[in-house]
């Protein structure tokens, strides 16, 4: 059973669709059901967000293990269930277990070096706590050789993931 409501969207395009989910299915070597649910409403936007994925990698030149765990992480935090869970498939793709992924309940559990743990953290505070994220915290991420520029893509990610989050919250079936 779907745990999205489901649509019939008479005008999607059914080329770009069928595009975007193999696109979809070579990047995480699995499709997600909100993938699917992403496709039947509105192909483009599905691979608008793939695309923007891509060029994060490139250019932040940080690992898609990186990117998964972060979003772990925040879907944890943060009390979204289905979100977790589909990062935790991405991460047993990736080669970790289900134990390993499971295992991290914070950031100082992230198998990285520190100044990956920093920036994860770092992002995750500007997104959910802009009011405390000061000029100390770049400052910081600066001296251990993350560029501000890492920083921002990292945070847009952050924030990009809060807000599919609640577009998906929006379509879940409550």
């Amino acid at each position: 059973m779907s745990k999205f409501y489901q649509f019939s969207n008479k005008e999607v395009d059914v080329e770009l669709k069928e595009r975007v989910l193999r696109l979809a299915r070579r990047m995480l070597r699995y499709v997600p059901e909100h993938f699917e649910l992403l496709a039947d409403i509105s192909p483009r936007f599905l691979e608008d967000f793939l695309q923007y994925n891509i060029k994060l990698l490139k250019l932040t030149r940080l690992s898609a293990d990186f990117f998964a765990f972060l979003r772990y992480l925040t879907a944890l935090k943060q009390g979204f269930d289905y979100c977790r869970e589909q990062n935790l498939q991405q991460l047993m793709n990736l080669g970790y277990t289900q134990a390993q992924v499971r295992s991290v309940k914070d950031f100082n559990d992230l198998p990285f070096e520190r100044k990956y743990i920093n920036l994860a953290q770092s992002a995750y505070k500007a997104v959910f706590q802009p009011e405390i994220f000061t000029n100390r915290d770049v400052q910081s991420l600066e001296k251990q050789g993350i560029n501000v520029e890492v920083l921002f893509w990292v945070i847009d990610h952050v924030a990009v993931f809060e807000k599919n989050m609640r577009i998906l919250k929006a379509f879940f079936v409550k």
